[in-house]
């Protein structure tokens, strides 16, 4: 039945043989709906829900915790090769940059502390949602991705910036340089 609505060919045997017998099974439909409201947890409607929703919960904080992890490495990476390299006054912004990057991936990787919560499910009483993870209120409010591209697009625009003002201040010294050189 489920395949007939969506074209969902990953869902699990199991989960389609619960959702054929929910479809037909009239008396769990009426107890799901006397105890939804104080524990959706044990309705076959929501168990139904939450086996479909766990694969992309999981990638959800596995995505986050990559992006994070991406921009830390690359500070990381950019330090030793700015370490290694010579000691020019460009140095001074290549560590903006390596040290904004960290703080970045580093902010990123902490969102994952959103999985702190009382309820580990998507799926709680309506009297206990204050208890719920925030990962699920970030989730439903369809915020992950946006997350991650604003991130990005924060670290590129400062990137982009101190780029620019190492380069007037490489250009500022060059004519100071000249200036001096010229003079008798």
């Amino acid at each position: 039945m489920l395949d007939q609505d969506f074209n969902l060919e990953g869902v699990p045997d199991d989960l389609q043989r619960r959702f054929d017998d929910y479809h037909t099974n009239l008396t769990q439909v009426i107890y799901d709906v006397k105890i939804m409201a104080t524990n959706p947890n044990e309705s076959e409607y929501f168990q139904i829900l939450g086996g479909l929703l766990d694969g992309p919960l999981i990638s959800t904080r596995c995505i986050i915790g990559f992006a994070g992890v991406v921009l830390t490495s690359l500070s990381l990476i950019a330090f030793v090769h700015s370490e290694l390299g010579s000691a020019t006054p460009r140095d001074r912004h290549e560590r903006r940059v390596i040290i904004i990057r960290f703080f970045m991936g580093l902010v990123l990787c902490l969102l994952l502390l959103l999985n702190v919560g009382k309820y580990q499910e998507f799926f709680v009483p309506e009297d206990e949602m204050v208890y719920r993870a925030g990962v699920f209120r970030w989730f439903e409010a369809f915020w992950v991705l946006p997350t991650i591209a604003i991130a990005y697009g924060i670290q590129f625009l400062i990137e982009i910036s101190s780029a620019e003002r190492a380069k007037c201040e490489t250009k500022k010294e060059e004519r100071v340089r000249e200036g001096e050189e010229n003079r008798p």
